[in-house]
């Protein structure tokens, strides 16, 4: 009878055990099984996965962390040119004060990106912060070699123009206020087959219509390019170059200044 006791017993204790590492296994304990529980909630509540609005029609990013490769990988790395100079990209502190993380002119040298696509609805969107304060600074922040968007520094003010060279120079313009500072500053152009917009710091600096319709295509963009004078590069820093095939709207350059 004591035998058969101990047996029970020890069949009971065996079943318990058994039961035991069961649960624990369907379904862990502590910090792992809250972050399995909000995993399994998110997937099974939405159904989907939820897209970065920033990242819907974003062709290519530079964010210039030490080297000139696009995050996207949908454009090919960028060149320092004249490719005669062997000297490499300079890099420096970007907005955030993170060292290693801002592409640096020094008026010497500046960045081809090929094969960047052109369309009917683009924008661009970058931080620059100028080399100095005062008047006489000019030159191509961002520019294209034959078609596409641009931002170019006049003294103190920033030229915003959508262009075509194939279509007898045709072009739309805005100039904004006078910046006369180096602080690091957004910009933002936005263009569709009607209208051309741009914001310097999350505020609208010009709003007008267009002249003309670019032809879809691919084009070359230059940083940091002397404007109608060779070799005459323009000096400043760089940073979070976007490019995207798309009107950026007013809700997506907050989102993008407050990054």
């Amino acid at each position: 009878m004591k035998k058969q006791f101990q047996i029970l017993a020890a069949t009971f204790i065996s079943l318990a055990i058994v039961s035991c590492t069961k649960q624990s296994i369907e379904k862990p304990v502590g910090p792992a099984s809250k972050a399995s529980e909000e995993i399994s909630t998110s997937s099974a509540s939405s159904g989907r996965l939820v897209i970065n609005p920033l990242n819907v029609n974003l062709e290519g990013s530079f964010q210039f962390n030490g080297n000139l490769k696009d995050q996207t990988k949908k454009l090919a790395d960028g060149h320092r040119m004249p490719l005669s100079r062997v000297n490499a990209a300079i890099y420096t502190y970007d907005r955030k004060g993170i060292s290693n993380s801002a592409l640096k002119f020094d008026g010497n040298y500046y960045v081809s990106i090929a094969n960047v696509p052109v369309q009917q609805e683009m924008s661009l969107s970058f931080w620059v912060r100028k080399f100095s304060a005062n008047s006489g600074n000019a030159g191509s922040i961002v520019r294209h070699n034959s078609t596409g968007m641009e931002v170019n520094q006049l003294d103190n003010k920033f030229w915003g123009r959508v262009m075509s060279y194939a279509d007898d120079l045709s072009q739309t313009s805005i100039f904004t206020n006078d910046f006369p500072n180096t602080q690091w500053h957004h910009i933002v152009v936005t263009y569709s087959a009607d209208r051309m917009k741009m914001y310097v710091d999350n505020q609208i600096q010009g709003n007008t219509s267009n002249t003309f319709t670019v032809i879809d295509k691919f084009t070359t963009y230059l940083l940091g390019h002397a404007h109608g004078y060779a070799g005459q590069y323009w000096k400043g820093e760089i940073d979070d170059l976007r490019f995207y095939s798309r009107t950026l709207s007013a809700t997506d350059v907050q989102k993008l200044y407050d990054l």
